[in-house]
Protein backbone atom coordinates (compact mmCIF):
# COMPACT_ATOMS: atom_id res chain seq x y z
CA UNK A 1 0.00 0.00 0.00
CA UNK A 2 1.39 3.53 -1.00
CA UNK A 3 2.52 5.89 2.11
CA UNK A 4 -0.72 8.24 1.28
CA UNK A 5 -3.08 5.59 1.15
CA UNK A 6 -1.41 3.70 3.99
CA UNK A 7 -2.19 7.63 5.86
CA UNK A 8 -5.38 8.14 4.64
CA UNK A 9 -6.58 4.39 5.99
CA UNK A 10 -5.35 5.13 9.14
CA UNK A 11 -6.83 8.62 9.43
CA UNK A 12 -10.07 6.69 8.04
CA UNK A 13 -9.19 4.28 11.04
CA UNK A 14 -9.52 6.51 13.80
CA UNK A 15 -11.97 8.85 12.55
CA UNK A 16 -14.33 5.53 12.20
CA UNK A 17 -13.32 4.91 15.80
CA UNK A 18 -13.86 8.13 17.04
CA UNK A 19 -17.70 8.40 15.62
CA UNK A 20 -18.56 4.89 17.18
CA UNK A 21 -17.98 6.17 20.56
CA UNK A 22 -19.51 9.13 19.92
CA UNK A 23 -22.75 7.15 18.67
CA UNK A 24 -22.82 4.82 21.10
CA UNK A 25 -22.34 7.53 24.05
CA UNK A 26 -25.43 8.81 22.22
CA UNK A 27 -27.64 6.05 21.71
CA UNK A 28 -30.04 6.26 24.17
CA UNK A 29 -31.03 9.99 23.29
CA UNK A 30 -34.61 10.78 22.24
CA UNK A 31 -34.47 13.90 20.89
CA UNK A 32 -32.20 16.89 21.24
CA UNK A 33 -29.24 18.08 20.16
CA UNK A 34 -28.00 14.47 21.91
CA UNK A 35 -30.05 12.76 19.26
CA UNK A 36 -28.53 14.68 16.67
CA UNK A 37 -24.84 14.28 17.60
CA UNK A 38 -25.54 10.18 17.99
CA UNK A 39 -26.87 10.16 14.07
CA UNK A 40 -24.49 12.05 13.03
CA UNK A 41 -21.57 9.52 15.02
CA UNK A 42 -23.74 6.27 13.39
CA UNK A 43 -24.01 7.68 9.91
CA UNK A 44 -20.71 9.30 9.89
CA UNK A 45 -19.13 5.51 11.08
CA UNK A 46 -20.74 3.94 8.41
CA UNK A 47 -19.21 6.55 5.73
CA UNK A 48 -16.18 5.40 7.49
CA UNK A 49 -16.79 1.77 6.51
CA UNK A 50 -17.56 2.80 2.87
CA UNK A 51 -14.71 5.12 2.56
CA UNK A 52 -11.94 1.99 3.48
CA UNK A 53 -14.01 -0.34 1.28
CA UNK A 54 -12.83 2.00 -1.65
CA UNK A 55 -9.29 2.80 0.23
CA UNK A 56 -8.78 -0.63 0.04
CA UNK A 57 -10.27 -1.42 -3.72
CA UNK A 58 -8.14 1.05 -4.85
CA UNK A 59 -5.12 -0.57 -3.12
CA UNK A 60 -6.17 -3.64 -5.14
CA UNK A 61 -6.35 -2.34 -8.24
CA UNK A 62 -2.92 -0.86 -7.84
CA UNK A 63 -1.49 -3.74 -6.77
CA UNK A 64 -2.57 -5.85 -9.46
CA UNK A 65 -1.62 -3.10 -12.43
CA UNK A 66 2.14 -2.89 -10.97
CA UNK A 67 4.26 -5.12 -13.12
CA UNK A 68 6.11 -7.70 -10.84
CA UNK A 69 9.62 -7.29 -9.86
CA UNK A 70 12.38 -9.51 -11.71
Amino acid sequence: MGKSLRTLAIVDAIVGVVLFILAWAFSDADHGIKYVLGGIGWFGFWICVLAMIVIGVVWFVRARRRPAAA
